[in-house]
């Protein structure tokens, strides 16, 4: 029997396809035959052996997700990080500019020390930028896999994604 959903032949004994693990067609029941005698151990182990993959692919998934959040952070924190030590350069160098008695070589040092936190902050901020938008497509990524994924149900996927 072929599976209705990507068309590839199984046998006739299973209830979910043993590539895409959509669930199969059953055959009808005849008379004098019960619903309890179609379930074959075959299919019982079938069953099974697709629940134990949604749990392996459930726990890729959260792992994979994990990571990709770690790395949002992460990027996050370099940018906070990076207005923080930039600012700090900044204001230092206005209260080098600012100070009583400055000469040429002060407000020299001053502008030096400011354009300096500038460019720390701003490059700083853009690398941060970049880390998060890599775990943000990473994010995005898993999204794709999970809801592709032919061995999840919509309430995994909803587990697997933190929508619960």
């Amino acid at each position: 029997m072929n599976c209705s959903a990507c068309g590839k032949p199984n046998t006739d004994d299973v209830s979910f396809c043993e590539f895409c693990g959509a669930a199969m067609q059953s055959r009808p029941i005849s008379s004098g035959e019960s619903a309890a005698a179609q379930v074959s151990p075959s299919q019982l182990s079938n069953r099974a052996t697709l629940e134990g993959r949604a749990e392996k692919a459930m726990a890729r998934y959260r792992d994979g997700y994990r990571i990709a959040r770690s790395i949002d952070s992460f990027g996050f924190q370099v940018k906070v990080v990076a207005l923080l030590v930039g600012g700090l350069l900044a204001f230092g160098g206005v209260k080098v500019l600012s100070g009583n008695g400055s000469n040429g070589f002060d407000e020299g040092i001053g502008l030096g020390v400011i354009v300096i936190g500038l460019l720390a902050g701003g490059i700083g901020f853009v690398l941060g930028v970049l880390v998060q938008s890599a775990g943000q497509s990473m994010k995005a990524h898993f999204d794709c896999a999970v809801n592709g994924s032919h061995f999840l149900d919509d309430n995994q996927r909803a587990k697997v994604m933190s929508l619960e």
